[in-house]
Order: C-alpha cells, then structure tokens, then sequence
C-alpha cells in the first residue's frame, strides 16, 4: 500500500533524525500495545490508534475500535461486513454454490483473488497468473488476458491482491533450488498494470513458502513445509512491522493435523474465521475454524460439509462481507473457480 509505505518510510526517517514523528493512525501494524508508539494503542484491528476502545481504557492493550469513525483501511466506503453493517455470520450456511462464468472453462484456471468490488480478478490460468474483469457483480467475466511481467518459464500461482488494489502477492518456483516462494508485485494505482515483481524479504528461502493470503492489515497467512527433512504443510502467518517488514512466520498450532497437509488459507477480514483446505480425510476439502479475537487461539476446525465433494476443493477468497467464498474446485473434471453464497443477516 503506497500510502502506509510513505508513512512507514516518514516515521524511520523521523526517528532516524532524532526528531519525533508523528505517523498517520490505523496504519502502523502492531501486535501488542508496545509495538506501537509512545501513548498509542494496539486495538483488535491490529493498527496502532492515538486512543483505547471506551470498553478497554487503562489496559495495556486495548483492540477493540471505539466506534468513533470508519476504520481507514482502503476499502470502498459500503463494504459490510467486520468494520460495521449487516453480513454473514461464520455459522451461516452457504446456500447457493455455482461455477464462475468466464472463470470455469475446459482450460485450468485456479486460486483466484479479487477487488474489493469483486470486479476483477486474478487468478492461476495453468501454470500462469492472468486477470479477467466485469461490469457488475453477477455477471461473466471477460477479457481474459496474462499479467506477462509476473510470469516466468516456471509456474506461478495462488496470487493475492491487497484491499486497495495496489500489491500483488504470488507464488512462485521460478528458483527451482529455493522451492516454492511467495513474491511481491507494486503498482501506483489501480489503473496501471503489475510491471515487476520480486521475491519477499523473508519469505523466500529454501523452505517451501507458498500460497499467501493478504490480509486487510497486511499481514500474510500462508503454508510452509520444510524439505529437509520433509514435514507435512502447515500454515503460519508472518505479521506487518511497523518497519513494513515482515515479522519472522509463526506455526497455527491449532490448526495442524499430523501426518496430513493444510494449505490454501483465506482469511476474513477481521482475523477471526480463517478457511483453509485439508487432506485429512484423504481428500483436498475446505476447512474452517473460528476464534474470538484477531489474536487469540482458533477453535476445533470443521469441514464445510455443503462446499465439499470427492474431488479437489480448496478456498480462493472470501468477500469482504463474510458471504460469497470463492474456491477452485476439479468436480467438473478440470480446475474451475466456484462461488459459493448465503445471505447476510
């Protein structure tokens, strides 16, 4: 995100030089109150804010917002969902289930991302990332194009688009001797296409780092596995510093399942239910698991039953309100992007 990067780049600059900063709120990310500056507070969107929700004043990290105003995470303005408004509780049900038009066809197209708008997306198309675009939410997509400066001879998947459109996160094998990595494209606006790319600091090693999901803080959950000696693929998240750096990953312990693999994570918005596939059964099927607080501990998974069948089906992304899941499923005989709805509350 170009404006938290500028703000991130102020407020080094500032300590740098000896003076005191003064950073924008909600755009410094932060685990605990300490992370954050002097006198400023670690609320439960995971932003540092000037002041403590009413319900948490005097402790020493405070989360929940205080209702005073939106939360300023980029996103358009009548997006329901975590920040306010009516949406799709995690224990709804989902309903509805069909394929994407101009997303299901008999080529191989797969974990696909989109805008907050659900305009555009970008997804796996084989063993490259292309992007499709429409006029109004339930309608086909068309114009399916490749995003040529992010791919390479090598496959590219599992792309990752940030709230405001701007950063691009994938994964690559392109370095055949580092495994899978997660790499990184930036763009000034929306307007203009993804130019470069390259591989996250941190997140590219010769471990296997594969299929991030960008949350709306800028965090990313996404799956690891380490050759040698070979371990199943568990999923972790790495957190936004106040630097803008990435936070070393840390396990999701509660979400491991011995001797199977986890993968494919998708987060809602406010940290709180993440879907992810699993093989447990034998089978890629779609999980789920709940949590009461963005940094507290998930609950037992559980299979969503309604989305699953005996072939592949594994979670893309979710919308910003908690009711259309998008996910790939190879029920048709080849991979096709799906979406599965229910209505909001």
């Amino acid at each position: 995100m170009v404006i938290e990067r500028a703000a991130l780049l102020l407020v080094a600059s500032a300590l740098a030089a000896g003076c005191e900063a003064t950073p924008p709120e909600g755009r410094l990310s932060c685990d605990v109150t300490t992370d954050c500056p002097s006198g400023w507070f670690c609320r439960t969107d995971r932003l540092c804010w000037r002041t403590a929700a009413a319900e948490d004043a005097g402790t020493t990290d405070a989360r929940v917002p205080d209702g005073s105003g939106p939360i300023d995470t980029g996103l358009p303005p009548d997006a329901s969902g975590a920040d306010g408004g009516v949406g799709c509780a995690p224990e709804d049900v989902f309903t509805s289930m069909s394929p994407v038009d101009g997303l299901s066809t008999s080529a191989f197209e797969a974990m696909a991302t989109f805008s907050e708008d659900e305009l555009v997306a970008y997804l796996a198309l084989g063993s490259e990332l292309a992007q499709a675009s429409r006029a109004k939410k339930g309608l086909g997509f068309s114009g399916r194009t490749l995003v040529t400066a992010l791919n390479s001879p090598a496959d590219e998947t599992r792309p990752s688009l940030t709230a405001d459109g701007l950063t691009l996160y994938f994964s690559t094998n392109r370095t055949p001797s580092n495994n899978y990595d997660i790499y990184v494209s930036r763009r000034d606006s929306a307007a203009e296409v993804f130019a470069s790319t390259s591989p996250v600091d941190g997140l590219s090693s010769t471990q296997f780092e594969a299929d991030a999901y960008v949350t709306v803080n800028g965090d990313l959950y996404f799956v690891m596995k380490n050759p040698s000696p070979p371990t199943d693929r568990r999923i972790v998240v790495a957190r936004r510093t106040m630097t803008g750096a990435f936070a070393g990953p840390s396990v999701i312990a509660e979400l491991d399942e011995p001797s199977s693999d986890q993968g494919w994570p998708v987060i809602t918005r406010d940290e709180r239910t993440i879907y992810f596939s699993s093989d447990v059964d034998g089978n890629d099927d779609i999980w789920m698991a709940t949590r009461a607080s963005a940094s507290g501990t998930f609950g037992a998974p559980r299979a969503v039953e309604e989305l699953n069948t005996s072939t592949m089906d594994v979670p893309n992304w979710i919308s910003a309100d908690g009711c259309r899941l998008y996910y790939s499923s190879d029920r048709g005989g080849t991979s096709d992007i799906w979406i599965a709805s229910r209505a909001p509350r």
